[in-house]
């Protein structure tokens, strides 16, 4: 795991956010839904409105189970 930085405002942050890399350098859950929430907001607030929807369909269509 990480460690902790020294200085209280980024030791802070640290806490507040957790882990978000394993030792793998692959991120945990919470850094999957972080950077989907961040892309969603984008998508849906600087896109045009045809591309929006036409990306949250295909999106939908990706969560369906098979």
């Amino acid at each position: 795991m990480a460690t902790e930085p020294a200085d209280s405002a980024s030791k802070e942050v640290f806490q507040f956010w957790g882990y978000l890399f394993k030792q793998d350098n692959c991120g945990v859950d919470l850094l999957d839904r972080l950077l989907a929430g961040i892309a969603n907001y984008i998508v849906c607030a600087l896109a045009p409105p045809t591309l929006a929807r036409q990306m949250s369909s295909e999106a939908a269509a990706d969560e369906i189970p098979s």
